[in-house]
């Protein structure tokens, strides 16, 4: 059997953290800041990489981290340590420091973590969990662990079998909140489709299209792709026809182009395999700088500082869901 991890010796051992981080600051001139209670659940051989991470979303979304780190197999493990987060901002004389608490566990002792987590929550503060392992959403073992957030931020880039997914995600937006990296990720897609259409004579002509084509590459539809149809849904109506068009073969599957047309409106937007994007309405013709391809940091930069419901993505997941393979 694994040994117990007791809640009450890691709470001792932040008080002790702290104590011991005053000492050693100048003039023990440290601030302690936390917004939330962030978990961040990965696989044990992605720890390093999502530390980094982490440690640069600390400075905008101070949060008493928990990094749960899963190990695959049945061997019974659960282990824990107690670290500091901190850093000083430039210009400043106060250092800033945030508590984070490392689990180890496998995979047949998971049903142990809730109860050792829950004691760690930052009293009359959100809770939102950061899940990287794949399948977690529906997972029976998981869902005490789940049950504990208000918030749980998923990333379903590379998914196949879309439909069950999009289910499940839906199924949890029933207790909380639910984000997904790929819709995040569609943010600058969106403001560029909506900025052509800020133009006055563009916005008059909107209500000729009648069919919109979503094409992308790969063996499944990449959810992203699902996302935008269903955000086109939203935007232009039941009237317009939707359609989802694979091309050539990617490996992850990626999205590309979006295609709006009818009457004497026409407009496409295509990102190239090196993000380098062409904008073309009607008769004119425009190339952007390169669409950005945010790296995980911005993505969870910018979904945590999401605190409300997001009715247009609900919408497009269901959507997602409907057309889905």
């Amino acid at each position: 059997m694994a040994a117990a991890i007791q809640p009450e010796k890691i709470l001792k051992d932040l008080s002790a953290l702290w104590v011991n981080l005053g000492r050693e600051a100048e003039g023990g001139n440290v601030l302690r800041a936390c917004a939330m209670t962030l978990i961040v659940i990965t696989g044990d051989a992605e720890g390093d990489a999502v530390g980094e991470t982490v440690a640069k979303l600390m400075r905008e979304h101070p949060s008493r981290l928990v990094m749960l780190r899963v190990k695959p197999g049945g061997e019974p493990l659960l282990s824990e340590r107690v670290v500091a987060q901190c850093w000083m901002p430039f210009g400043g004389r106060q250092q800033i420091c945030c508590e984070q608490v490392e689990i180890t566990a496998a995979e047949s002792v998971l049903e142990d973590v809730p109860a050792v987590v829950r004691a760690l929550e930052a009293p009359d503060l959100p809770v939102v969990i950061w899940t990287r392992v794949p399948g977690l959403l529906h997972s029976a073992e998981c869902a005490p662990l789940l049950d504990l957030a208000d918030k749980v931020i998923v990333d379903s880039a590379g998914w196949p079998h879309t439909r069950d997914k999009v289910r499940a995600i839906r199924n949890g937006l029933r207790t909380r909140l639910v984000a997904d990296l790929e819709w995040t990720r569609l943010t600058r897609w969106r403001q560029t489709l909506a900025q052509e259409f800020d133009n006055p004579a563009y916005l008059s002509r909107l209500g000729e299209i009648e069919w919109a084509i979503v094409e992308y590459d790969g063996e499944f539809v990449p959810l992203r792709a699902l996302y935008l149809a269903g955000w086109l849904r939203q935007a232009l109506g039941e009237r317009v026809a939707i359609t989802l068009r694979g091309l050539g073969q990617a490996s992850p599957p990626r999205l590309h182009t979006v295609t709006l047309s009818g009457g004497a409106m026409s407009y496409r937007m295509n990102v190239d395999a090196t993000r380098a994007a062409e904008m073309r309405i009607c008769d004119q013709h425009s190339a952007h700088p390169l669409m950005p391809q945010l790296d995980e940091y911005e993505l969870m930069r910018e979904e945590l500082g999401i605190t409300g419901r997001d009715a247009i993505f609900e919408a497009s997941l269901a959507f997602a869901e409907e057309h889905g393979q």
